[in-house]
């Protein structure tokens, strides 16, 4: 928030320089610079906390990059409205339209810019375990290892598992998935307070709403964050939305219908921009094509057959950023320092440049 604050100061100021550069070919002549900063307050103060009021600010472990983009473009049209109400209510605030407009297209270039680099700073801290959530996983039964396993298998949502609480009385298991039962959940709160717990994420589709709600209650003071598993996991991991109606969740099920022009219209765009997007490219992957054949022997690209869709084989291609004797098939390297990798491969990763042979099969369909 701070650095927006800063950001949106700079994209006023410099969208009025902009539009004073322009001012002859535009014509028309501007007001003076002293109006414009007089006016910073008023409209920074309510830019920002308009965004602050729509939850731009809020804090959301689980966000992605897409999210942050959205945020930043829901900012930006909440910016341009404050400028507009101003303009429409002070009188005295005559600003001009290619300001305006300057203004948003500054946002979005350095407010995105900034946005990434926390972005990226945020997700480097979660991946290096310093800003770990411990967490308590309620049950071991199959939703509960499924949890456990998303979780590992992505670390950037920054949840650090201490273990699970069983159900069953006497316990069974001392360890599930490699990850210790550290006892009952009635002894949740003792074994919270020990572990000095944050988070709990109860995955125990049989326990009772009532019982649940006691749990939660009982264990309000502590201050934890509760999120429920439902029954519904693996549908709901699957990406399917959920709409509230009123305060009710439902979860929407089945596969909308898709019109019969989406088919044919998809098919021009992939090839209009799939066309563009990789002749634009041709120099990189030429140039990468040049290191990577210089600094290790074996083909530049590296393909693989996948399966796509409606279950047809197809042969993908991406830049090769292994070794060429290492199997096709093995496991894809999870870590930077995996023995596999080229040294110019790890930037390719990093990049995602590697990807960009795959724009072949788009325009293959």
């Amino acid at each position: 928030m701070g650095t927006d604050v800063v950001l949106v100061s700079l994209a006023w100021v410099g969208a009025y320089w902009l539009r004073f550069a322009v001012s002859d070919v535009v014509g028309k002549p501007l007001n003076s610079f002293d109006s414009y900063r007089l006016a910073l307050p008023m409209v920074v103060i309510p830019w920002i906390v308009s965004c602050w009021i729509f939850g731009i600010y809020r804090s959301a472990r689980m966000s992605t990059l897409i999210d942050h983009i959205q945020d930043l473009f829901k900012g930006v049209l909440l910016g341009l409205l404050v400028i507009s109400a101003i303009s429409f209510f002070v009188r005295e605030a005559e600003f001009g339209r290619l300001v305006v407009l300057f203004t948003a297209g500054l946002n979005l270039i350095l407010q995105g810019g900034s946005r990434i680099f926390f972005y990226r700073l945020n997700r480097s801290l979660q991946r290096s375990g310093r800003t770990d959530v411990p967490a308590l996983i309620l049950g071991t039964g199959t939703p509960a290892i499924r949890l456990l396993q998303k979780l590992q298998d992505h670390p950037e949502t920054g949840y650090r598992v201490a273990g699970f609480l069983s159900e069953s009385d006497p316990i069974e298991d001392k360890d599930v998935a490699g990850r210790p039962v550290l006892g009952h959940i009635d002894e949740l709160r003792r074994i919270a307070s020990e572990h000095r717990i944050e988070e709990v994420f109860i995955a125990l589709p049989g326990l009772g709403h009532t019982r649940m709600l006691a749990m939660v209650l009982d264990l309000e003071d502590l201050g934890l964050t509760f999120r429920v598993v439902t029954n519904l996991f693996e549908v709901l991991t699957a990406g399917t939305p959920v709409d509230l109606v009123d305060d009710l969740p439902v979860v929407r099920l089945g596969r909308p219908g898709t019109s019969f022009l989406y088919r044919p219209c998809k098919r021009a765009i992939d090839l209009g921009l799939g066309s563009l997007a990789f002749v634009l490219s041709l120099p990189v992957l030429a140039l990468c094509a040049v290191r990577i054949r210089l600094g290790s022997p074996g083909a530049a690209i590296f393909s693989q057959q996948r399966v796509g869709q409606n279950g047809r084989p197809f042969t993908m291609y991406k830049l090769r950023t292994m070794r060429a004797d290492v199997d096709p098939y093995q496991e894809s390297p999870s870590a930077e320092a995996d023995p596999r990798l080229s040294s110019f491969g790890k930037f390719l990763r990093q990049t995602s440049i590697d990807e960009l042979p795959q724009l072949i099969n788009v325009l293959r369909g």
